[in-house]
Formats: C-alpha cells, sequence, structure tokens
C-alpha cells in the first residue's frame, strides 16, 4: 500500500517536487536492531520523514535520537510523555493518558475499588496503566509476566497471579498481556473456578473468547470500544475492496525475510484464501494507515518547492500538527485524520 501510494504521488510531481523513496525496516520486536536502524536511517541527509515504531517500550529506546533531529516521525506510540518534549513527533494512537481518564471514569461508575493489574515485564505502556490504576496498591496488585515471542503464557507468573487473585479478592482484573496469553489465563482462572471482572487493556475480548475456538468466561469482560459509529473508516476502506479483485487483497502469512527463527509462530505459513481472515485483515489496516500518512505527509509539505531538506521537514511537521479535530482534518482511506495538542491522534474512546 505505502509503495503503491509513493508510486501515486511521483506520478503527479512528488512531495514538494521531490521525487518520493521508499524504503522498508523491520527490527523484529529487536530494540537493540531498532537503535542501529534509527542511526542508519537518520545518517541520509535526503530523509523527510519516518513512519511505524508502534511500540512505546522500543520507541523510548530512540525517541530522544529522532527528536533532536527533528525529523518528522508517525508513530503508533500511546505513551505520548515519551514523544511530548519533541514537537516534530506524532501518533497514530490515543494518547494512554486518554484512555486511562476513559477507564477511571467506568471504575467510579461501575464501583470498582480494588483492582489487579496483570501486564508484561518492561511494558512501559502497561506500566503507566497500572501506576495510574492501582495506584497505593502498585507493588502488591501489580504483576508482571515473561512476554513470549510464540504467544505463550508465562506459566510460573500464571501461577502467582492465580494465587493472588484468591488471596487478595479484587474486584476486577486488567490484562494487559495481548489476546493470546490472556486467554490462556482466563482458562486457568475457570479451572481453579475463578470468577472475576476482566478488563482488556491489551487484547481483544472477541479474540480471547473465539481464537481459535470458543471458550466460555463465566464474569463480565469489558474493553475500551475505539471505533466510532457507524465505522466510516472501514466502510470506506470495504468499498475499495468490492471494487476490485479480492486476490488484490490478500497477503500471505508468512515470516518476514530475515526474522529470526524466533518469531516465526508455525513452521509453515497459513495459507490466507478469505481477504476477512483476521491476519489479513490485519495486514490490510496497518497498510491502509501507513499510506494514508505517506498522503498526510505529502499534504503537509505543500506544494512549494523553495527551501532545503530541514525546511521541508519542518513543514511537514507543522502541517500536521495544523490537523486540529473540528477544525481540519486530512481525508484518508482508513479514517479521517486530525491530531490533538499533545500530537497523539484524536479519536473517540
Amino acid at each position: 500500500f505505502t509503495q503503491r501510494k509513493a508510486d501515486e504521488l511521483n506520478a503527479l510531481g512528488g512531495l514538494a517536487g521531490r521525487q518520493i523513496v521508499v524504503k522498508f525496516y523491520d527490527h523484529f520486536l529487536d530494540p537493540k536492531i531498532l537503535q542501529a536502524q534509527i542511526t542508519e536511517i537518520l545518517a541520509n541527509p535526503d530523509l523527510v520523514a519516518i513512519i511505524g515504531i508502534s511500540s512505546s517500550s522500543r520507541g523510548a529506546t530512540v525517541i530522544k535520537q529522532i527528536g533532536e533531529s527533528k525529523v518528522p516521525l508517525v508513530s503508533g506510540m500511546s505513551r505520548g510523555d515519551i514523544f511530548a518534549p519533541y514537537p516534530n513527533t506524532f501518533s497514530l494512537s490515543p494518547a494512554v493518558n486518554d484512555e486511562i481518564a476513559a477507564v477511571r471514569t467506568f471504575m467510579v461508575e461501575s464501583k470498582f475499588q480494588r483492582p489487579m493489574f496483570v501486564g508484561f515485564a518492561g511494558d512501559i505502556y502497561a506500566e503507566k496503566y497500572a501506576r495510574e490504576l492501582v495506584g497505593g496498591d502498585f507493588d502488591r496488585s501489580t504483576f508482571w509476566l515473561q512476554r513470549d515471542l510464540h504467544g505463550e503464557l508465562d506459566q510460573p507468573g500464571a501461577m502467582r497471579v492465580l494465587e493472588a487473585i484468591e488471596a487478595q479478592d479484587p474486584d476486577i482484573v486488567f490484562l494487559g498481556i495481548h489476546s493470546g496469553p490472556g486467554r490462556q489465563l482466563l482458562q486457568l482462572m475457570t479451572a481453579r473456578g475463578l470468577k472475576r471482572p476482566i478488563f482488556v487493556a491489551l487484547g481483544r475480548v472477541g479474540r480471547m473468547l473465539n481464537s481459535p475456538t470458543r471458550i466460555t468466561y463465566d464474569s463480565d469482560m469489558y474493553q475500551l470500544g475505539r471505533e466510532q459509529v457507524p465505522h466510516v473508516y472501514n466502510e470506506r476502506l470495504q468499498q475499495r475492496i468490492w471494487k476490485s479483485p479480492e486476490d488484490r487483497w490478500i497477503f500471505e502469512d508468512k515470516r518476514a525475510e530475515g526474522a529470526p527463527a524466533k518469531c516465526a509462530k508455525q513452521k509453515e505459513p497459513a495459507k490466507i484464501t478469505d481477504v476477512r481472515n483476521r491476519a489479513n485483515r490485519r495486514a490490510i489496516g496497518r497498510g491502509v494507515q501507513y499510506s494514508d500518512v505517506l498522503s498526510l505527509i505529502a499534504h503537509a509539505a505543500g506544494t512549494s518547492r523553495d527551501g532545503d531538506i530541514a525546511q521541508l521537514r519542518h513543514r511537514i511537521s507543522d502541517g500536521i500538527k495544523r490537523l486540529e479535530p473540528a477544525k481540519r482534518t486530512y481525508r484518508g482511506l482508513w479514517q479521517d485524520w486530525s491530531f490533538t495538542r499533545d500530537r497523539s491522534v484524536a479519536e473517540d474512546i
């Protein structure tokens, strides 16, 4: 999607008169690889902008370097406080502080007073959630599990969580361990007869209960609703899919070239034949988002061909900042884009 958009923009004159060259990098969830890549990327004197970096934890290791370079960055980081000092940085994700404010309101209205939080060790997004919601009981009521790249649950850590639920009797348990491990923890809780309301902070309730097969959990489950009604961007994208042959929208579920063996979830890639396949929809969604961002960057750059690369970078950052809710938006295929004052995406929660 991104390369196709670059080709379309180049056919129309490029970005402020310059031809767009897109380079793709994959750090395979390894912050050390990311740091080396960012050093290489920033050394390019013709660099105009960076799109990507979805994790706040990994992004925190390079944000100072990118921020001080003044190269525009549109990332997926939700820890707005990490990139707030750098006016050239933006995010496609809502700020975690906005999420937490909504969750606090939910807790007050639902009269939950004894929360427990389960997250992955080293995840600064989850840590922010836990510190704000658990508060004074942070050390006692927060549990950190080890992350497994294959999506398996940390069993010793899970046993500690189960024992703590029995001992502390929380009235709600927040899960920040993604859908796969979260599903496994729900199964262990059910087998142990533990019924507590669950709030999914990282992951989706539907995936936990239905993927790959349906399971039941005999208590309430909650998550933040992120999509606007009536799913305007999804309808826009679906219309584009319907108008083109379906096989153009199928993306193979295979390991990226150069990925370490530890990243492989299966020996053979799954054969995808349905455009509605979850992994395929995720690939389409992320691809369309990045394509939108490239268009947005070109729009922000304007048509003037005056000035050097540093001035062009400044124009792009300034143009994106002008996209404010209820004032000015950029109409993309994924959604209509605008950004809050802290430069996170403006999105209803």
